[in-house]
This record gives structure tokens, sequence and C-alpha cells, in this order.
């Protein structure tokens, strides 16, 4: 039984190597936008190939007379069947940590800097420690890696260009899985119909971290993106987030997650929904889905 478990876990270690080197990641590019967005939410598979693990849901507690700290870990995605759910249990710092990773794996320039470095080792950050990164965090746009959507982005990608109730229909359960239909559980990505630019679970299923800054959902800037294209909508959204987004991080959230997750309420389930969430804290209704900035 042992070494039918030590050839087992070579041969999945082959697979992620061989996994991480050659990507293909299905990336859709966004009528009128200037990015494309991975068409589902990052997936466990995809997460672990370039991080080299599974996220620990780590929460820490601190009592506020004693100031005592009380650390809670829990492994929450064990089992190879989950590999095409989406990865849960990640903070908005985990996420893009995942970024970097991800842009440096496919030799692209990488977004994120931390006391302007874009090399994560030098970060001093440990993913999954449930601790926030505590130098300054820049968020360069104009590069062509990796990166959270801001919210403009995600909430004008998620609408599809249609005028339904939900992004790709009036019925909710053609599109998403809520509290109603999920048995309180979250699935496999893209198991439900996609919206009109073919993007699944976009609201449902988990919510997904965004990136915060000048500008915001319901803006003139959301309604600006989708009427230009190519370098003149890059201008759009750079005017707005000032090229590159600055933010202390100790403390001070840089993004919310929207969308909703499987345990939402169908009356909450849709574009309009945030969740307020410390971007150092993961939950088992929140991943991820990231977006690149195209010309």
């Amino acid at each position: 039984m042992k070494k039918f478990f030590i050839v087992l876990m070579c041969m999945m270690t082959l697979i992620f190597n061989t996994f991480a080197q050659d990507l293909e990641l299905k990336m859709v590019k966004v009528p009128g936008a200037n990015f494309e967005m991975l068409e589902t939410e990052v997936t466990v598979a995809l997460y672990e190939a370039i991080m080299g693990e599974r996220p620990i849901l780590t929460v820490r507690f601190v009592d506020v007379q004693t100031k005592e700290e009380t650390v809670q870990k829990d492994n929450v995605q064990d089992g190879i069947e989950l590999f095409e759910y989406p990865v849960i249990a990640v903070s908005a710092y985990d996420a893009i940590y995942f970024c970097n990773k991800l842009s440096e794996k496919q030799g692209l320039d990488p977004v994120y800097s931390v006391n302007g470095k874009t090399d994560v080792n030098s970060w001093d950050y440990i993913p999954h420690d449930g601790r926030a990164i505590k130098k300054k965090i820049n968020t360069d746009i104009t590069k062509n890696g990796y990166r959270l959507p801001t919210f403009d982005e995600w909430i004008y990608a998620a609408k599809g260009g249609e005028s339904y109730l939900y992004p790709g229909s009036d019925d909710l359960n053609e599109v998403a899985w809520h509290k109603e239909n999920s048995f309180l559980t979250y699935h496999p990505v893209a198991g439900k119909k996609p919206n009109a630019y073919g993007l699944y679970d976009i609201v449902g299923n988990v919510y997904e971290w965004c990136q915060e800054g000048p500008s915001s959902a319901g803006t003139s800037v959301g309604k600006s993106i989708g009427k230009a294209t190519g370098k003149a909508a890059l201008n759009f959204l750079s005017k707005a987030l000032g090229g590159s987004v600055s933010a202390a991080s100790d403390g001070v959230d840089i993004g919310k997650p929207l969308g909703g997750s499987y345990k939402t309420a169908s009356e909450y389930c849709n574009t309009e929904n945030e969740m307020w969430q410390a971007c150092s804290m993961p939950s088992t209704e929140i991943g991820f889905r990231i977006v690149r900035t195209v010309y």
C-alpha cells in the first residue's frame, strides 16, 4: 500500500510539472474592452500547479484583553477529485502572489510589486498563513501579466453586453449555483450556462476577489470602458486608476469579493453583490478569477 502511494504521488508530481510548464489558459477577450478574462474561476488544479500546494484555511483570533493569538488551520480541499473545482480559502494577498508567479511562468511582466519588487520571494509574505502583506503594494495595469479584475472590469464582463436579470439568463438556476440549488456546497467550474461572453460561474459558486481602486462599480468609468477599444479603452482605465495604484496593506484592504457564492440567497446572487471581507481573511466561499491587459 505504501509503495502504491509513493508511485501515485510521483505520477501526480509529473502531471503537475508538465501542466505548469505548458499552461493553456482559456482566456476570453472581452468585447469592447482592453482586457481578457479567464473563462472560469481559477481551479484547484491550476492553483496547485503554480503554487506547489493547495490552500490551508488559516484563521487567526486575538483576545482583546490578553492579546493572545489563537491560530486555526484546516485543509479544506484535499482529494484528487477536486481538481476542477474553484480554488477556495485564498486571501486577496494569496491571489496577487499567484498572479505574479503565473506571469513569470509564462514570461509576462508581473503586475504587482511590493516595495517596488515584483519577485514574490522578496515580499516577506507566506501564502495561506492568514496574515496581510505589510508593505506598500503597487498595481501597474499597463503590464501584460495576470492580475485581479477591477470592480468595473468585473461588472462589465459579468453583464456580457446583455440586459438579463442575471449574467446570461433571466433564470438564475441556468447560470449559477446559489443557496437554493447548491445543496450548500460548491461545484466544479463550468457546470452552468455561460454568459454571452463565454464566462462561467460569474455569479454564484464562489465569490471572486476583485481589485479596488479610485474607480468603482456604477461610475462613469465602468460605462466608458465598454464604448472604447484597444489603447483608447486602456486610457480610460489607466486614467481612472492613475496608471499605478498604491495601497498600504497593513489593515487596508486592496479589494473585495463580488458575485455571490453557493451559500448566497438567490435575491443577492447578482453583479451588484459585494462581500465585506478583510483581504487577509480567506473563506470557503471565496475564490478568484484573473484578467490580463491586452492592446
